[in-house]
């Protein structure tokens, strides 16, 4: 994993609930909307 600074970034895959597409790697939290079945995604990978 790339690292910066010298501080490794740990980002978690976020997939579709509905349909499994993986639809980013986050840090934090997020409401993601699906491009395959424009199901709202909300994260949250503290």
């Amino acid at each position: 994993m790339p690292s910066k600074g010298g501080v490794e970034l740990k980002l978690k895959e976020i997939r579709c609930k509905k349909c499994n597409k993986l639809i980013g790697k986050i840090k934090g939290i997020a409401e993601i909307k699906c491009p395959r079945c424009a199901t709202v995604n909300t994260v949250n990978d503290r």
